[in-house]
């Protein structure tokens, strides 16, 4: 199997090597790609053995994030993380893609389903910002999608800071947003007006409506209290797994050297996880 990559300096064959190796070293290992009809590596897909034994065994909550500059030929990676029994992420797969379209997701997603039970996954956490979550619920279909609510109010405090209006009223925006993000019922209604009065003259109280309250079962507290997750509410645990990354990972390194990297990144986290 032959493929290019994106960019005129990249060296394909030092990725099918690695490829080669990896399924050779270990019939467990699955390595999958997507190529387009130019032969154009759109999609790469990892999971060593340990991932595939880490997802089994930590199977109940799931963290979905990408990360960017990562390698020369710009590939985006996403990974999927689970929580181990010391409630550290350690990464259960890789997918690196030229573009976070809906059908590289699809692949990715298609490709975890090949290999695992995704049916026993109880809690799927992503940030806002990744697309075509609609999808994501399609192949975990028994799993509650819940939004990271540090990424919620980070995302909306971006979004309550550029209204052209008085400070203290995009103040009151924000408290009574995230009174509401934590409130049971007993207050919802008041923090609703309060937030379309300080709002006027503005069409943000739509934009919340339409984007925010119609899914506001992934993102209110109160939607997610009878479930598996541990107490968490965020994606925290991918985000210090992604500064680990970018401290061994760099945008100056090729795919090839890239993908080696992730790998021992995962061989580095066993190793952590058996000396605790």
């Amino acid at each position: 199997m032959k493929f290019k990559l994106i960019g005129n300096h990249s060296d394909p064959e030092l990725l099918q090597a690695w490829i080669d190796d990896m399924l050779n070293k270990n019939q467990i290992n699955s390595i999958q790609v997507k190529i387009n009809e130019n032969n154009i590596l759109e999609c790469l897909f990892i999971q060593t053995s340990q991932m595939s034994t880490w997802f089994e065994k930590y199977i109940n909550i799931v963290h979905i994030d990408s990360s960017f500059k990562i390698n020369i030929e710009n590939y985006q990676l996403y990974v999927c993380l689970v929580q181990n029994a010391n409630l550290k992420g350690v990464p259960a797969a890789y997918c690196l893609m030229n573009s976070g379209i809906k059908d590289n997701l699809e692949f990715f997603y298609s490709a975890m389903s090949k290999n695992n039970d995704l049916t026993k996954t109880q809690v799927v956490i992503v940030d806002k910002d990744l697309t075509n979550i609609d999808i994501l619920q399609q192949y975990f279909n028994n799993a509650k999608i819940l939004l990271c609510v540090f990424h919620v109010l980070k995302y909306l405090k971006n979004q309550i800071n550029v209204l052209k209006i008085s400070l203290e009223n995009r103040m009151n925006i924000m408290k009574n947003v995230r009174q509401l993000l934590y409130d049971n019922n007993q207050m919802s209604a008041i923090y609703l007006e309060n937030i379309k009065t300080n709002a006027e003259e503005t069409n943000f109280y739509e934009y919340f409506q339409v984007n925010w309250l119609s899914c506001c079962e992934m993102w209110q507290t109160k939607y997610r209290k009878c479930l598996f997750n541990f107490g968490t509410d965020t994606n925290n645990h991918i985000e210090r797994f992604n500064r680990t990354l970018k401290s061994k990972i760099s945008s100056r390194m090729h795919l090839s050297e890239c993908v080696q990297k992730l790998v021992l990144i995962a061989e580095d986290a066993k190793t952590d996880e058996m000396n605790i």
